[in-house]
């Protein structure tokens, strides 16, 4: 403790915005504008066992993406400069995909949450002539047997 007076100043903000539906595939450009904002997006899970991939676009090390399942538990947490491994649902349901800024940070953001059942599959002995613009993944299946080669 100390004798000397202390000047502070403390304001109270909402912390949550209204949550927006999110389509597994589309991509998602938007911002955190104000101290203490979670932007907060849902989508329905209909199978166990449904593996969903993080595809950072514009990211910020000073935003966390967290997955949350209809249950409450956290399924899956990253800061938003990072892609994700593949991420496996455990619950059918409503899941919330949260972007928060630590502390004061504000600034945007942009990513797809995939699904990685929609991959696009890849013949075998096909080539293939894309471009991709910058940050951006394209995925794929490919289809073989076990002890294919």
């Amino acid at each position: 403790g100390t004798a000397t007076p202390i000047d502070y100043r403390i304001q109270v903000v909402t912390s949550t915005s209204v949550p927006t539906a999110l389509t597994l595939g589309s991509l998602v450009s938007s911002g955190i504008s104000r101290l203490g904002e979670q932007d907060v997006y849902t989508f329905n899970a209909t199978t166990v066992g449904q593996r969903l991939y993080f595809d950072s676009r514009i990211g910020n090390n000073n935003f966390t993406a967290r997955l949350v399942s209809p249950s409450g538990v956290s399924v899956w947490n990253s800061n938003t400069t990072t892609d994700s491994a593949p991420i496996v649902l455990l619950e059918t349901g409503e899941h919330r995909l949260i972007i928060d800024g630590l502390g004061d940070t504000t600034g945007s953001y942009s990513f797809q949450l995939n699904n990685l059942a929609s991959a696009t599959s890849l013949p075998l002995s096909t080539t293939i002539n894309i471009s991709l613009s910058a940050s951006e993944t394209r995925l794929y299946s490919l289809n073989g047997t076990a002890g294919q080669r």
